[in-house]
């Protein structure tokens, strides 16, 4: 039987564990969201601590940061939750795949949606590949085991840092 191993990783928005009115060396929405993709990707946990002020409530900037990684939960959960890496050949390193068992699909994320093609090794008949953020259906081939389609760019004034490609 194997053991099971838990894993997590703790996180701060700043500098210090907790409040601290003159901290202001925030991280970028950016990292802190690859930082939850990553952990999610290799089946663990992220901690964020988040200090209240003394009078219990979040400060604005830490409110903000939670907001601005809600939206990008919100329009990508099904993709983070009890989903498995597929180790699989994809034409670009910065991409990759999982699996989600209770949907019977695939996501690909994408971590530099630069208009060019990607193309992925995948073991099943794809029906559509669909852009969770926007919900547009992608054209796309697939040939000899391979899935090849446009890693589409964001709008001007629009980036998620990743986005997650639905296979079905």
């Amino acid at each position: 039987c194997p053991k099971y191993v838990a894993r997590e990783m703790c996180q701060i928005f700043g500098t210090m564990w907790g409040y601290m009115e003159q901290d202001l060396s925030y991280k970028p929405v950016s990292e802190m969201l690859e930082n939850l993709i990553f952990c999610r990707r290799n089946k663990a946990n992220l901690l964020l601590n988040v200090g209240p002020m003394a009078n219990g409530m979040l400060c604005d900037i830490d409110k903000g940061y939670l907001q601005k990684l809600g939206i990008w939960t919100k329009l990508h959960d099904p993709a983070i939750r009890d989903v498995d890496e597929v180790v699989t050949e994809i034409s670009t390193d910065t991409e990759f795949l999982m699996y989600d068992n209770a949907n019977k699909c695939h996501y690909l994320f994408i971590m530099n949606p630069n208009g060019e093609d990607v193309t992925v090794a995948i073991d099943k008949d794809v029906k559509s590949v669909t852009m969770m953020d926007n919900g547009w259906k992608l054209d796309f081939v697939q040939q000899d085991g391979k899935l090849t389609f446009n890693k589409v760019k964001f709008e001007p004034g629009y980036n998620l840092v990743y986005r997650v490609a639905r296979i079905d």
